[in-house]
C-alpha cells in the first residue's frame, strides 16, 4: 500500500485546507463522478486534495499495520497508538455478522413489523436518552477531531458509534480510547458504512401511548435527492438498511419516504415537516393519512422548504419543548430566508407558542473550493441530550459568543458545550443532522396515556 506524504498541521495551509474539507462518502461514488470530482479539486484545490485519503478507498484494511499507517499519514498518531492497541480494539469489537445474529442491529426488512404501531409517539429530543448514534467520520480526516472532543461532551450518555467492519473500524476506536475517551462509553457498531448524517436515516424512535411498550419506526430513507441516489447509490442503499432498534420494537415503512432532517415533533402528538415530503412521494395515494398513521401525529404541519434548500431540512428551526420553538434570523435583513423565517416565526406566534430566537449568519458564508456547499452559521443545528446542549459555532466571534448567552439564558437548567462546526458544515449539515438520540427505553411509561 503506498503511503502518501504524510500531513503537516503545523502549516498554515493545512488549517485552511481543512476548513474548505467537504466530507462526502466517496467510498460509494460511481466511478464517473468521483474523476470529475478529483480532477476538480486538482485543479482548484491541490491543497485540499491531499486530505483526501485516496489510496485506501478500494483497499481492505486487513491488519492493524493498515490501520497504523493510515493515522501516521494523516498525523493522527499524537498518542502513539499500538499495534497491540488496534489488535485488541478489533478483538473486542463484535463482527457485523454476530451483531446481526444477536438482534443488536436489524439489516434490511427481516425481523421487522411491516405496519406500524397503532399507538406510536415518537419521544422528543428533551426526554431522557441512553445514548447518541452516530457514524464515525472514518474517511474524512480533518473531522477526526471534531468528533473526539463531540463525544467527550456527552460522556454522560452512550455513543452508539458506527465504523467499518474491519481494521480501520478498530483504528478510529482504539484512536478514541487513546485521546481521552473512555472505553465503555463507547458502543461501536461494526456495519457497513454510508454517509455521516444519522437524522435523516435513522429510526423514529417512540412510545405505544395505549402500552408504554418502546416501538421504533424505519420509514424508508429518501436518499436526499435523485441525483444523490445516481451518485453514491451504495451509500444510499447502506443508510436504508441499517436498522438500529435499541431496544424498541422495530418496524419498518417500505411505501413511504422520509429524509429525518425534515421532520420535528414536540412529544405530545405534533409534528413539522416541509413540503419535500410531498415531492418525495408524489406517488403514494391517500398520503397525508399514511404520514399521520406512521408518525401517530395528531396534528401534522407542513412548511414551505427554506429558500436554497431543495432537500427541505429544518435549518434554522428547532422545537426545544412542547410548545416552544427555537428559529432563527437572518443577519441579512429582507433576505429570501429572513422572509421565510420570519413567516415561520408568525405562524407559531399566532399558535401560542414561546419562540427563541437566534441569528441565521447568513452574510459570513465559507465556501468549499468548488463552491458545491456554503456553510453558513446555523446555530439552531444543535443537539439537547440529557441536560446539555451541544452547540456548533463557527469561527465567527461575535456571533458565537451570542448564541451561546442565548442558550444560556433561555435554557438555563442546561449545560451549553459549544464545539466546532466549521468543517463538518462544509458537507452541508451539522450537529443534529450528524447524530440521532436514543431514548432510554426503560423510561417512556410516564409518556403513555
Amino acid at each position: 500500500m503506498a503511503v502518501p506524504k504524510p500531513v503537516n498541521r503545523e502549516d498554515p495551509k493545512t488549517a485552511e485546507s481543512e476548513r474548505l474539507f467537504a466530507p462526502y462518502p466517496f467510498w460509494s461514488f460511481n466511478h464517473k463522478y468521483w474523476n470529475e470530482m478529483v480532477e476538480k479539486y486538482s485543479k482548484l484545490a491541490p491543497e485540499t486534495l491531499r486530505h483526501y485519503p485516496l489510496e485506501w478507498v478500494k483497499k481492505p484494511f486487513a491488519n492493524a499495520r493498515a490501520g497504523l499507517d493510515f493515522l501516521n499519514a494523516f498525523a493522527l498518531n499524537h498518542a502513539d497508538i499500538s499495534l497491540n492497541a488496534i489488535n485488541s480494539a478489533h478483538q473486542r469489537m463484535p463482527s457485523f455478522q454476530r451483531l446481526l445474529d444477536d438482534g443488536t442491529v436489524l439489516w434490511g426488512d427481516e425481523g421487522c413489523d411491516p405496519d406500524p404501531c397503532n399507538g406510536f409517539r415518537m419521544v422528543p429530543e428533551w426526554a431522557p436518552m441512553k445514548g447518541v448514534h452516530l457514524s464515525f467520520p472514518v474517511f474524512f480526516p480533518p473531522l477526526w477531531k471534531v468528533y473526539r472532543d463531540w463525544i467527550r461532551h456527552m460522556d454522560h450518555v452512550h455513543t452508539f458509534l458506527r465504523v467499518p467492519d474491519n481494521f480501520l473500524g478498530a483504528t478510529a476506536v482504539a484512536w478514541l480510547e487513546a485521546n481521552g475517551i473512555a472505553r465503555d462509553s463507547i458502543v461501536p457498531l461494526r456495519s457497513p458504512l454510508g454517509d455521516i448524517w444519522c437524522r435523516d436515516c435513522s429510526p423514529l424512535y417512540g412510545v405505544d401511548i395505549y402500552s408504554g411498550e418502546p416501538v421504533a419506526h424505519q420509514i424508508k430513507f429518501a436518499g436526499f435527492s435523485p441525483q444523490w441516489c445516481e451518485i453514491s447509490p451504495d451509500s444510499v442503499a447502506n443508510d436504508d438498511k441499517f436498522f438500529l432498534p435499541a431496544g424498541f420494537r422495530p418496524h419498518r415503512c417500505r411505501e413511504i419516504k422520509i429524509d429525518g432532517g425534515n421532520l420535528l415533533t414536540n412529544g405530545e402528538g405534533t409534528y413539522l415537516m416541509t413540503r419535500r415530503v410531498l415531492i418525495d412521494n408524489a406517488q403514494v395515494p391517500n398520503l397525508y393519512a399514511k404520514l399521520e398513521h406512521w408518525l401517530g401525529a395528531d396534528r401534522l404541519i407542513l412548511i414551505d422548504m427554506e429558500p436554497g434548500d431543495e432537500l427541505g431540512h429544518l435549518n434554522n428551526i428547532k422545537i426545544v419543548g412542547p410548545k416552544r420553538i427555537l428559529i432563527a434570523h437572518s443577519t441579512v435583513k429582507d433576505s429570501a430566508i429572513d422572509i421565510y423565517l420570519r413567516k415561520i416565526r408568525k405562524q407559531f406566534e399566532k399558535m401560542g407558542w414561546d419562540v427563541v430566537d437566534v441569528p441565521f449568519v447568513e452574510d459570513h458564508p465559507h465556501r468549499v473550493p468548488m463552491d458545491e456547499h456554503t456553510a453558513h452559521g446555523f446555530y439552531a443545528n444543535s443537539l439537547f441530550v440529557n441536560g446539555r446542549i451541544i452547540l456548533p459555532t463557527y469561527d465567527l466571534g461575535k456571533y458565537d459568543d451570542q448564541v451561546v448567552r442565548i442558550h444560556q439564558d433561555a435554557f438555563p437548567e442546561y449545560d451549553v458545550r459549544p464545539i466546532d462546526g466549521t468543517i463538518l458544515a462544509n458537507a452541508g449539515g451539522i450537529i443534529n443532522c450528524a447524530s440521532k438520540e436514543i431514548p432510554d427505553p426503560t423510561k417512556l411509561r410516564a409518556l403513555a396515556i
